[in-house]
């Protein structure tokens, strides 16, 4: 599930990537994040968004998630970011379910329960 806060283009390299993402802007725009979290747990995908306040809802607030890949790459390209987020995809892919990770430049952090893993994206 890619949440509103996703390029387009993103999306559709992940539906391109044979990844069957339903995009909140498509469908759902502008509903509350927390109903976007409850759909991506009835749903049972990952979410997909830019938004720090996903991590605030589910560590503060303690909301329950199927897994949540937020996307930091604040002045990458258009095409930087679609490299970074198939490619976190195809490192990490079953590894994000129920987890919250972070993905940058250089890596994707994955927070488990008792650890925090740093994978190199190639």
């Amino acid at each position: 599930m890619a949440d509103e806060s996703i390029d387009g283009p993103i999306v559709a390299a992940l539906r391109a990537d044979g990844h069957p993402v339903y995009y909140i802007a498509e469908s759902s725009s502008g509903i509350a994040d927390p109903v976007v979290l409850a759909k991506s747990l009835a749903r049972r995908t990952v979410l997909v968004t830019a938004d720090k306040d996903f991590g605030k809802l589910v560590f503060s607030h303690g909301l329950q998630q199927c897994g949540v890949l937020l996307v930091r790459l604040a002045g990458a390209t258009r095409s930087e970011k679609v490299d970074c987020v198939l490619n976190a995809f195809r490192l990490c892919g079953e590894s994000l379910i129920g987890e919250f990770a972070v993905l940058n430049k250089r890596a994707i952090r994955i927070r488990g329960q008792s650890s925090i893993q740093w994978i190199q994206r190639q």
